[in-house]
């Protein structure tokens, strides 16, 4: 029987831990980012230069965008790039309420995209409050992009 590979962990998790084996071999981490906004679009482990003579990670850059070598991998959901530097996203801020049927939504960005699950509906935010009234009772999810803010999520149980 094989011993685990890393402290506790069982082959099979070390196997699923990248950050493992590509520190062992020799291995950068990377961010892709959008330039002008920080949106981190790709990361993970790359080799600068590649044995087999395909591009790295820092190679695979598409036209604006900026490669960024990293000393953790970043979570994008929380995290951007600024001064190429990863960076704590700053909270949302939208707020909401519900009364009866119909939610409201504040401090909502203008050209903030918008959707409700279950409903099909959704949009580009033209100004800071999104009023939604619901005509059928249940269980519905609204996501806000507020970026370079978190996003916005929420479930609403409307009776």
């Amino acid at each position: 029987m094989t011993e685990p590979i890393v402290g506790e962990l069982t082959t099979a998790q070390a196997a699923q831990s990248v950050v493992g084996f590509a520190e062992l071999r020799g291995f950068t981490k990377y961010v892709l980012y959008e330039d002008g906004t920080g949106r981190i679009v790709i990361y993970g482990h790359a080799r600068d230069i590649l044995e087999d003579g395909g591009a790295s990670m820092a190679a695979q850059a598409q036209a604006g965008q900026t490669a960024l070598a990293v000393s953790a991998i970043p979570n994008p959901a929380t995290q951007y790039v600024v001064d190429s530097q990863i960076v704590a996203r700053p909270d949302c801020p939208v707020t909401a309420s519900v009364a009866g049927r119909v939610v409201t939504l504040t401090g909502v960005p203008v050209g903030a995209p918008w959707s409700i699950s279950g409903t099909g509906l959704s949009g580009i935010a033209d100004g800071n409050t999104l009023v939604v009234t619901f005509e059928a009772p249940g269980v519905y999810t609204i996501l806000v992009g507020c970026f370079p803010a978190i996003d916005f999520q929420q479930e609403f149980t409307i009776a």
